[in-house]
């Protein structure tokens, strides 16, 4: 034995050292074994108790591993049938395990909706009238006062009184003579029809004109609260028919104009541009959203620039004129646009409608309903 403090060699079986005489210490040796595979390579193998026990635990851990794996289709199988027999108290235990077959069947028909939707082909529209409902949806909206209400399009219509009210002007070679006039009590939009009202019509009809309106896609025009412009006499009729409305008389707009008042203009005895969106040039002027400027004394709003609003009829000389005009029989406008004048924003300027097919972006309408119609 050798002493591990002073190195000498001690006899095999001796437990004292001769030399220095301290207890010889046995250490204990690991074996190695060495190993040599096909190729050459030498593996050295440390064998000791805690290698045994890991690859103990491994080999273990991998055959459940595998066997849960092998019998996956043997537990679903089992799981239901045993799931079966239960009542339906006891099968919740499963309803974490297996879903249930409602969700299944919901999922089916989800597919197959989805799946007609694909193959379904558009029919060809055709023009689509509107059920007349004679008004029985205003008849309910009207507020206390009698003096508003809401129609099928949801827009607020205001009542502008019956009166006898004086039109027209002595001066002016279509407007002559001023005159007295009874007009019967009727509700008129606040607003102009906007662009999202009529591509609801163009939608739910199928209408078309003026080559499906070249002003959607510019951007100057095509907003939604903007009004709708490039329209003709006929397709302002369409729409007002549509709703269940239909286009002021040139009597009712001036009325509605002068707001209750002998006022020149809609907003009053004058007009800038802070009450009216008018004078702009061609190049970079446009409408305006509507209800930007203040309404006139009835609430109505833009009567006087935005867009010319057509009206119906046509142009015939008042009682007592007797200018000889080209313009007669013509259909006609009120309240000037975006491009009038001063001049031409007042109440009694009748604008003929040259030639309604080539408009530049300044007619637009607005509806109204005759109150007795409601009763």
């Amino acid at each position: 034995m050798i002493c591990k403090e002073c190195n000498t060699l001690n006899a095999k079986e001796a437990k004292f050292c001769e030399t220095c005489g301290r207890k010889i210490k046995i250490k204990k040796l690991k074996f190695k074994v060495e190993k040599k595979d096909d190729r050459g390579i030498v593996k050295n193998l440390l064998l000791n108790r805690h290698t045994i026990k890991y690859v103990v635990s491994s080999a273990l851990i991998l055959f459940i591993v595998f066997f849960i794996v092998i019998n996956i289709e043997t537990i679903n199988t089992i799981i239901p049938e045993a799931k079966n027999k239960f009542s339906l108290s006891e099968n919740s235990i499963f309803s974490g395990l297996i879903p249930p077959k409602k969700q299944e069947k919901k999922k089916v028909e989800v597919e197959e909706v989805e799946e007609k939707v694909e193959i379904e082909k558009p029919k060809p529209k055709k023009m689509v009238k509107r059920k007349k409902s004679k008004y029985n949806s205003y008849t309910g909206m009207v507020n206390r006062d009698d003096k508003v209400i809401y129609g099928d399009d949801d827009k607020r219509m205001v009542l502008v009184p019956g009166q006898t009210v004086t039109i027209g002007d002595d001066n002016d070679p279509l407007a002559n003579p001023k005159h007295k006039i009874k007009v019967d009590p009727f509700y008129m939009d606040v607003f102009e029809v906007t662009n999202i009202e009529f591509k609801r019509f163009l939608r739910e009809t199928n209408y078309k004109s003026i080559e499906s309106y070249p002003h959607f896609h510019n951007p100057r025009f095509n907003k939604d609260k903007q009004p709708m412009i490039n329209v003709e006499y006929k397709d302002a009729k369409a729409y007002a028919d549509w709703i269940g409305k239909r286009l002021p008389t040139e009597e009712e707009w001036e009325c509605a104009a002068k707001g209750g008042k002998e006022y020149s203009y809609p907003t009053g005895e004058n007009v800038n541009r802070r009450l009216a969106n008018y004078g702009k040039k061609i190049k970079n002027g446009s409408t305006t959203i509507i209800g930007s400027y203040d309404p006139n004394p009835y609430g109505i709003y833009d009567l006087a620039g935005n867009v010319s609003e057509i009206v119906s009829g046509v142009l015939s000389p008042y009682s007592g004129n007797n200018t000889a005009s080209i313009t007669w029989g013509k259909r006609t406008s009120r309240g000037g646009s975006w491009l009038s004048q001063k001049r031409d924003l007042k109440n009694y300027i009748r604008r003929p409608l040259e030639v309604e097919s080539e408009d530049i972006g300044t007619r637009g309408f607005r509806c109204v309903i005759s109150k007795s119609a409601l009763n």
